[in-house]
């Protein structure tokens, strides 16, 4: 039970979104450690030719694809049902929640729902593991124009890429495979594959780097789902469980549904 416990502390959704504080890239819940990567950077150095018969390098296609990610209308706040199911011990446990997000800094409020699904008492205030919203961001305010150009924030690239291929992936029927590898700071940048539609540059599909101390000492990989309006909507992750001297297989997976916007929500409900 109390290995149960841990193991969903250490799963509620957790977000790679920059925080302002120096203590918000991390979340405590109980003794699990949820090591948070920041959000990916569009910006990408220069990478190897494509592959033949290629006319786009990987670079352009991943400045494409967080452009195009990027334009999917999504407000400061969603509503969203949340089920996460553990594997372990050869035991199997199912959570649901609903949870309302604050995605400014991927804050949620999580309310655990009752087996017939109604909602309970228990609610608690986290940080999310994955948000449905990984790749959305929210429109920025218009200012107003006082006359003067703004010269474009210079940000450092984050990533190379190169260029695997083509291949189905998820709901896309070809989607370009790019291969990702932090300049610097692996676990600061979490992504490491990408799947992006040929036609449209949405994303279809990703794998990033979770470092989930308490139930796996080793990195695990997130293979992440991304459904046609942008959203994430579903997550997997396996590894290797360690408490005391004991180890065990680990399978987790995450599903996103009813995903709403809230065109405003009180701030009370985030404290």
């Amino acid at each position: 039970m109390l290995i149960a416990s841990l193991l969903l502390a250490a799963l509620a959704p957790l977000s790679p979104a920059t925080l302002s504080s120096p203590f918000a890239g991390y979340a405590f819940a109980g003794w699990a450690v949820l090591a948070l990567p920041a959000a990916p950077s569009p910006a990408l150095p220069a990478t190897p030719s494509p592959p033949p018969g290629t006319d786009l390098d990987a670079r352009t296609i991943y400045k494409k694809a967080m452009a195009h990610m990027r334009s999917f209308p999504i407000s400061a706040v969603i509503r969203y049902h949340y089920t996460v199911v553990l594997d372990h011990h050869s035991k199997q446990k199912s959570y649901s929640y609903t949870v309302i997000e604050r995605l400014q800094d991927h804050y949620g409020r999580f309310i655990s729902l009752n087996p017939d699904g109604t909602e309970s008492q228990d609610i608690q205030l986290r940080q999310t593991l994955v948000s449905p919203a990984f790749f959305l961001e929210p429109a920025r305010p218009q200012e107003q124009d006082d006359g003067l150009k703004s010269i474009g924030e210079v940000v450092a690239a984050p990533y190379d890429a190169v260029l695997q291929g083509n291949e189905p992936a998820g709901t896309c029927s070809n989607a370009y495979r790019l291969q990702l590898s932090p300049v610097a700071n692996p676990g600061r940048f979490p992504l490491r594959e990408l799947w992006v539609d040929t036609e449209t540059f949405r994303i279809c599909r990703a794998k990033l780097i979770r470092s989930i101390y308490v139930i796996t000492r080793e990195p695990a990989l997130v293979d992440l789902d991304v459904d046609a309006n942008g959203f994430v909507d579903r997550w997997q992750l396996s590894g290797t469980g360690h408490f005391a001297l004991l180890s065990y297989n680990v399978n987790a997976t995450g599903t996103f549904s009813d995903v709403t916007s809230l065109a405003d929500a009180d701030p009370g409900l985030f404290r």
